[in-house]
């Protein structure tokens, strides 16, 4: 099961029917534990684990599988005793690959396909999502399927710089999305894209706040610095001359 076209299936989907945001949660919930144990077939999770997870009550809960299950997008096995129902999601990524045509490239003498070239692309991209993905849901929170669709704003930057701003975000204790948003819209704007340069802009940022009030000093401050130290200077000389006086005076 490929994680990026099963949630973007599952967006698709539901835009032309709808679910509860409660049937939501849950399946995001239940796509990340599939993925996290190497997408196994069926999988089992306890009900306290789920409304732990998802912050749903167990009455929630049942309403949100029971939606899923009606709708096709998930099975369940109710668990019995002390043992954990199983689930299993219904995958939408129908391979047709074999069916695709595509012109071939002549590289050394070899045929290389323009299609298995597309397929590597699109294989480190979907790695390079699942690493912002897991990143997100291990650092910040479970990933809502609205969030996931925001950061495909910023599919052009790298997979690096993304992680990067969340990294920020738990530094400054702003572990929410909006500020990770803020960061990454403001990197946009700048025209950064890649983490080599969102850290040279931060350097060059530490650079000029060092530099505040170091400013180099115009002809006109430049006379009035020497004319308040001339003056000081004749103040002092003068200072020096009336306290001679006076002890000359208590001599005599």
């Amino acid at each position: 099961m490929n994680y990026i076209k099963q949630i973007n299936t599952f967006y698709k989907l539901i835009q032309d029917n709808p679910l509860s945001s409660n049937a939501q949660c849950l399946y995001n919930y239940l796509l990340n534990k599939c993925s996290e144990l190497g997408w196994k077939s069926e999988f089992s999770v306890s009900n306290l684990i789920v409304c732990g997870f998802t912050s749903l009550s167990r009455q929630a809960l049942d309403r949100a599988r029971n939606e899923l299950i009606q709708k096709g997008y998930l099975k369940y096995k109710k668990g019995y005793s002390n043992q954990a129902g199983k689930y299993l999601i219904v995958c939408f990524d129908i391979q047709n690959d074999t069916q695709d045509n595509a012109q071939n490239d002549i590289q050394g003498g070899h045929k290389v396909s323009t299609l298995n070239k597309l397929k590597e692309t699109k294989q480190k991209e979907n790695i390079s999502m699942q690493s912002v993905i897991d990143f997100y849901d291990q650092n910040i929170n479970l990933i809502t399927p609205f969030e996931f669709q925001k950061l495909q704003d910023f599919s052009n930057m790298e997979s690096e710089l993304i992680i990067f701003a969340m990294q920020k975000a738990v530094t400054a204790n702003k572990r929410n999305f909006n500020y990770i948003e803020g960061i990454l819209k403001n990197w946009k704007v700048k025209g950064i894209s890649t983490l080599i340069q969102a850290k040279n802009e931060e350097q060059e940022f530490r650079r000029l706040k060092e530099n505040v009030g170091q400013k180099e000093e115009t002809d006109e401050e430049k006379n009035a610095r020497i004319i308040r130290e001339m003056e000081a200077t004749v103040n002092g000389n003068s200072g020096i001359r009336w306290r001679n006086r006076k002890i000359r005076e208590v001599l005599r």
